[in-house]
């Protein structure tokens, strides 16, 4: 929503894009922190932290997607007499729809990374968690295990993404 809200809105992307990018400068490990601090030390920080991750791909793809649309195409619709609503449903959001399926699979990976992060953070479950007390008692077996079990679930996310992006963007080819 922000991602069409900066391609319909100039002025309002002009005044939110700068927040978003000064999001992307704040060091995660001091961040996970106060967001444990601020929402309890349950699975709130845990989503925070993996939305943080994950929203500047999806915004930046999801907006650069609603922006290249073709010049004749948009003509077209315009000379047929679409609304700005009608171009935005017919031609925007499906010519979006890869870029959009890209920042997810970006997203995705990222999400698992913020999860992680969040947990490291102060939370008494979770991989972050097992990752925390295994290096603290240097058990690297289970510091490894707990990181291949973070990359299994970023790669089954990332191939999910893939297969509902193969159903609703069926009209691109193949990867």
């Amino acid at each position: 929503a922000l991602a069409a809200l900066f391609v319909a809105a100039r002025p309002v992307e002009r005044a939110l894009y700068p927040w978003v990018l000064v999001s992307q400068t704040l060091p995660a490990a001091a961040l996970a922190p106060l967001l444990t601090i601020w929402l309890g030390n349950g699975l709130a920080p845990r989503v925070a932290m993996a939305a943080l991750f994950a929203f500047f791909p999806v915004l930046v793809n999801t907006a650069q997607g609603l922006r290249q649309i073709s010049a004749e195409q948009l003509d077209l619709l315009r000379a047929w007499g679409a609304t700005s609503a009608q171009v935005f449903r017919l031609l925007r959001v499906p010519a979006a729809l890869p870029a959009l399926f890209a920042g997810l699979r970006i997203g995705s990976t990222l999400a698992v990374v913020g999860a992680i992060v969040g947990e490291l953070a102060g939370s008494s479950s979770g991989l972050g968690y097992v990752i925390s007390i295994a290096t603290y008692h240097l058990q690297t077996d289970r510091v490894f295990a707990a990181v291949t079990l973070a990359a299994a679930l970023s790669l089954c996310l990332y191939t999910l993404i893939v297969a509902v992006e193969r159903r609703v963007v069926f009209w691109q080819p193949e990867r």
